[in-house]
């Protein structure tokens, strides 16, 4: 399947390796790549009857009944836990492609019914999504007079996973062949045949019916309702999408199955709604994608303090000048560090302060503000890392919409020192990536300093940073809030690095950070809104419950973080 994407930039990730893929699609969106995603997580409910069923297929045949009637109510007892209570996917899953899946530029599915279960699986929905599903080559091939056979067509599965098929199938006349990926199956009833045999074709002329094992894919039964074949899909699988009169069960019911089979023998050939579609249903969703230009570009003015990080600023300096969006101005201030002048020759944009007294960010950012000239200002912490679509879709969003502030999707980077070098350990792409309405703004506002777009006149209403604040930034969201609306960009545009966890939070500086909320609630009081002081009251209590060490932790990390992970740079 993945071979037939070709040249397509598409990320074709198991349920098992998220974890992996997750690194190697954040070092995609850090490289200003464009592409898409597609994850394979089969329904959980159908893949453990497929696993578990196997383990019943001997004995008895009455006794296995009772079994198979377990496992398709879900009753079953599994290491002394009902099988229902495992049909549904554990949290670390659902969790991890939630987070992924929010970083590719669009999402590939194979039918409508895999989208839905996927975005009850993340929890939301997701822009710019693809539909295709690989054509399938059924060789060459006609159907013969006298057909007499049933074919339960499992090309991707092992002859034990067919296991619930062929105990279905077991009371069935007609004879049963199992078309697998090698093994011998269990099942006196069934004959089973490799699918690179020489002998398919020649079964397959001899087929009254198809038995499509497949839980989430519709490619094999469009590809056997284009010729003429009456054809039992799982209702998982999206087959009722691409194509008529196919009989449909539920793959954890073996009772479905054998009531599908029945259908489809006593029904007329199914018919292919469709061709397969071509790979230009994803490239359109990329270029939905891209950022829109647009139609003015004013100039944007990047303020970036900085003290004593000459690596990182070398760093933000080279995403901010990779930018699409070019009409910028960059004011590097150095807040009385070691000095960074000569940084000033990288680019014409970039120009360069050295102050001679140490004051602090906001003050730093206080006195910047002052000088820059744009319509538009972002403000840069010297270790963070932005895309080169950033500042384009904050430029048209506050372009097309009037709002004071834009924000955009930040990624969490956790890094960790190991020889002298800091290497990635994990990411977390849940905690900045919602639109906020103002009741969330004055309680708390998960939005990334980095990820957000001012129009420089806003501060000539509300004013500039509070220096004397430990939580400036939350303060000053607060009144933004007060005069825009925070207009929302669903793309992961920018990173904030988290590095060495263990010194970046001292209690001390946590019980400060506790202290300035309280000061800050007092000073936006919110008079007759008791959902506002309940949501104030929480994050306090959060804040001072939490143990020294970082704010957020990794949704995805490595485990052993001196192992080589794909993708991951030191």
């Amino acid at each position: 399947m993945a071979a037939q994407l070709g040249d397509t930039h598409v990320f074709v990730v198991a349920q098992e390796v998220i974890p992996t893929a997750y690194f190697d699609i954040a070092a995609a969106r850090r490289a200003g790549e464009v592409f898409a995603a597609m994850f394979l997580i089969p329904d959980r409910r159908a893949a453990l009857a497929y696993e578990l069923s196997h383990a019943f297929i001997e004995g008895d045949y009455d006794r296995r009944r009772f079994v198979f009637d377990a496992i398709g109510s879900g009753s079953l007892n599994v290491g002394g836990r009902v099988l229902a209570e495992l049909n549904v996917y554990e949290a670390e899953v659902k969790v991890a492609l939630a987070d992924v899946s929010r970083i590719p530029d669009a999402l590939v599915v194979r039918s409508w019914t895999e989208a839905e279960a996927h975005r009850v699986l993340r929890g939301y929905a997701r822009p710019h999504v693809a539909r295709w599903y690989p054509a399938r080559d059924l060789g060459v091939w006609t159907k013969a007079a006298g057909r007499d056979l049933v074919i339960v067509w499992a090309p991707d599965y092992p002859a034990e996973k067919c296991a619930i098929h062929t105990f279905a199938l077991h009371d069935l006349h007609a004879p049963v062949v199992v078309v697998c990926r090698g093994g011998q199956g269990s099942s006196k009833r069934a004959r089973y045949v490799d699918v690179d045999s020489a002998d398919v074709p020649g079964l397959l002329s001899r087929a009254l019916c198809i038995v499509d094992t497949s839980l989430d894919d519709p490619s094999w039964t469009q590809a056997f309702a284009a010729r003429g074949m009456s054809v039992a899909s799982a209702t998982t699988s999206g087959a009722h999408e691409v194509a008529d009169g196919v009989a449909l069960y539920e793959p954890w019911s073996y009772r479905s199955i054998w009531a599908a089979t029945a259908e489809a023998l006593g029904s007329r050939a199914s018919a292919a709604r469709e061709s397969p579609p071509s790979l230009d249903v994803i490239h359109r969703a990329l270029e939905d994608s891209r950022p829109r230009v647009p139609e003015r570009e004013p100039l944007v003015s990047i303020i970036i303090p900085t003290y004593n990080r000459r690596k990182d600023l070398a760093r933000i300096l080279r995403s901010v000048t990779a930018q699409s969006y070019a009409n910028l101005e960059v004011l590097v201030v150095n807040d009385a560090g070691e000095s960074v002048a000569d940084f000033a020759g990288i680019d014409p944009r970039i120009s360069v302060i050295e102050r001679e007294v140490n004051q602090g960010t906001f003050a730093v950012m206080n006195y910047a503000l002052d000088l820059v000239r744009g319509q538009y200002v972002v403000v840069m912490a010297d270790d963070d890392e932005v895309y080169p679509d950033h500042l384009m879709r904050l430029v048209e969003a506050l372009e097309r919409t009037g709002a004071s502030v834009a924000h955009s999707n930040v990624l969490i980077r956790f890094e960790k020192a190991r020889n002298g070098e800091f290497q990635t350990t994990g990411y977390n792409c849940s905690v900045f990536c919602f639109p906020l309405d103002r009741t969330q703004v004055f309680s708390s506002s998960p939005v990334a300093g980095q990820g957000l777009m001012f129009r420089r006149t806003a501060f000539e209403r509300i004013g500039k940073w509070d220096v004397d604040s430990v939580v400036g930034d939350q303060e000053i969201q607060i009144r933004l809030a007060e005069i825009s609306d925070f207009t929302h960009v669903p793309h992961v545009t920018a990173e904030w690095l988290l590095r060495d966890s263990g010194a970046q939070m001292s209690r001390t500086w946590q019980k400060d950070v506790v202290a300035d909320m309280k000061r800050v609630f007092e000073r936006h009081p919110a008079p007759g809104r008791p959902y506002v002081e309940a949501l104030r009251k929480q994050a306090l209590e959060r804040v001072a419950s939490r143990p020294p060490g970082d704010v957020f932790t990794p949704t995805v990390s490595v485990a052993d973080w001196g192992e080589r992970v794909p993708g991951a740079d030191a």
